[in-house]
């Protein structure tokens, strides 16, 4: 994560690196918005992500995930370096999805990273700038639509196949 700067935290980031973060945390998919946004939801609560908000009618959904320190981490680093103990890390996530058209979905993810002091609030909170970890959620993402893509084709391709009555065998009947 870069240093925030100026009065809303915005992070002061070179053109091309706004470009490489953009690409990371864009990825388009040859699949319909339905299966893309329940795909979403799966892998966010997989990976102890919890919903505070999701609205496939909007587009959206929101997340986060907290990682609580262990009691000896919190007691060294406030002595060590003495300011007030840190309870824990909180993630921010925000899934925003873009129905192209029929059949294709594109998706959108930020990241802020926070750190919770020992009252549950959170001290301070900046924009995740790396694009490694949109990658990591990205691709996990990705798997997770390919998986949920490829059993709703097949569970599709199944009904189809059943609901036609079957071919007569040649030369039957003559």
């Amino acid at each position: 994560m870069s240093s925030p700067a100026g009065a809303w935290g915005t992070p002061q980031l070179s053109p091309e690196r706004v470009m490489a973060l953009r690409q990371a945390q864009t990825r388009s998919f040859e699949v319909p918005i339905e299966t893309v946004f329940k795909a979403a939801m799966t892998y966010l609560q997989d990976n102890t992500y919890q919903i505070r908000q999701a609205s496939q009618r909007d587009g959206m959904i929101n997340a986060y995930k907290a990682q609580d320190l262990s009691k000896g981490s919190q007691f060294w680093g406030a002595m060590l370096s003495g300011e007030s103990a840190k309870k824990g890390d909180q993630f921010d996530l925000t899934l925003t999805f873009d129905a192209i058209d029929a059949a294709n979905t594109q998706v959108r993810c930020n990241i802020t990273h926070g750190t919770n002091n020992m009252g549950g609030r959170q001290d301070s909170a900046a924009a995740v700038d790396d694009p490694a970890q949109y990658k990591t959620v990205m691709d996990g993402l990705t798997k997770e639509v390919l998986r949920r893509h490829m059993t709703t084709t097949m569970r599709q391709e199944s009904k189809e196949s059943t609901a036609q009555p079957a071919a007569a065998a040649p030369g039957a009947g003559n």
